[in-house]
């Protein structure tokens, strides 16, 4: 084993796990970025007994996975932050502990990520997994909504995380998730790919092969980008005029164009209608009168933070309004944070004809997509931490439920 991460004043050392549906994350708070990234992959050889007598391990977890993913039946043990496949969660956990930090995990506190409305039964499997498995000297369970809150240094306000697979909107008073106001959509990384592949499947380019597939990711998180939402059709034009020279080469050299692909890809973020119906937001908004208030806008992300925020308690929207906070990787692409200020203004303008507007302020870190971890990262260091997590003689004496006593 290596040499466990110093703590300080005798503290038990933290690692902070962060679970994710397309990376995962884990590392020591005091580095400023994560000692471990690779894709939340398990990869299982499709016949075991000949795969052993060639010499190849029982399984492959993250690039490993990845690079051999052709030999093995892989799969994601997250989807949409909820943990679906329980073995596979084990084989990713002990990679990344015995493998890649290489530590002793009865001497580490461990801070765990989960998804905002996980369920009694998987924070209880959590936990059980991590004392009995693996014999951690400690853990603290957080919801990925509230830490990613923490790393913008705030326990009040609006978290807009957008992934792989999931967007959710959850509003957050005082470090307590207000997970009944919460607005959650499918509409997220894994949707721009398959748009952006169906864009240029119409100009006469096929992307069907999961390479092909990965390609196209890969050209949509380095050359697509939000329009700014004030943009006419004189404007958008222009746009695509000056992005007609951006492109992208396939392994055989050929050259794709990249035009209004660009910002169309994103617009589904923006208008989820655009890939269905049944893709539009469900959450309705109420107005004084008790009318159902009909946006003027599309509904897509801006949406979802309007109606969470216009769904609260009024004595807390004004707070909540006022700090909108980006994550996950799919809010990178630039003009994220200005299109989501200027529809969520519009949203409250319709709305409130008449009333001064009130303060509302889109906030964004370059390292948003490490959001959640970072914050867990903050969270272990506060003077408080150590009363927050359930220790393993807690575990042993009240059993599993006492995470529910401990986490948020």
């Amino acid at each position: 084993m290596a040499a466990a991460e110093p703590a300080a004043h005798g503290a038990t050392p933290v690692v902070v796990m962060d679970n994710g549906s397309c990376l995962f994350r884990a590392g020591y708070p005091s580095e400023s970025a994560p000692r471990v990234l690779i894709p939340s992959l398990v990869g299982l050889p499709r016949n075991k007994g000949v795969a052993m007598a060639a010499g190849y391990r029982e399984y492959e977890v993250g690039y490993g996975a990845l690079e051999q993913q052709g030999n093995l039946d892989t799969s994601q043990p997250v989807r949409a932050g909820v943990v679906t496949n329980w073995h596979d969660m084990e084989r990713l956990w002990s990679h990344v502990i015995y493998k890649e930090l290489r530590i002793a995990p009865e001497n580490f506190c461990f801070v765990i990520s989960e998804s905002t409305k996980n369920s009694e039964k998987d924070k209880e499997r959590t936990l059980e997994m991590l004392m009995e498995t693996f014999n951690a000297h400690s853990m603290y369970l957080g919801s990925t909504a509230v830490l990613a809150l923490y790393s913008y240094g705030s326990t009040t306000g609006v978290v807009l995380d957008s992934g792989l697979d999931r967007t959710n909107v959850v509003p957050v008073h005082e470090g307590y998730p207000l997970s009944r106001h919460m607005t959650t959509s499918k509409i997220a990384g894994d949707a721009l790919t398959s748009h952006l592949c169906s864009l240029l499947n119409a100009k006469g380019y096929g992307f069907s092969t999961r390479t092909e597939q990965a390609l196209v990711n890969q050209v949509k998180e380095s050359l697509c980008f939000v329009r700014d939402a004030a943009a006419g059709p004189g404007e958008e034009a222009a746009m695509a005029g000056a992005a007609a020279d951006e492109g992208f080469q396939l392994p055989d050299g050929q050259h794709i164009p990249m035009e209004d692909e660009r910002f169309a890809c994103t617009e589904v973020l923006f208008n989820h209608g655009l890939l269905g119906a049944q893709h539009v937001p469900k959450t309705k908004v109420f107005d004084e009168t008790g009318a159902e208030y009909q946006p003027t806008i599309n509904k897509g992300v801006s949406w979802m933070v309007y109606a969470s925020i216009n769904n609260c308690e009024q004595s807390l929207r004004r707070d909540l309004f006022n700090n909108v906070v980006l994550a996950g990787g799919s809010t990178l692409f630039p003009g994220t944070r200005t299109r989501i200020q200027q529809e969520v203004t519009q949203l409250y303008k319709d709305m409130h004809p008449g009333e001064g507007l009130i303060p509302i302020s889109i906030h964004e870190m370059a390292c948003r997509q490490h959001a959640t971890w970072l914050g867990g990262c903050m969270l272990s260091q506060i003077a408080m931490f150590p009363h927050l997590t359930v220790t393993r003689d807690e575990y042993h004496e009240h059993g599993a439920s006492i995470v529910h006593c401990k986490s948020l």
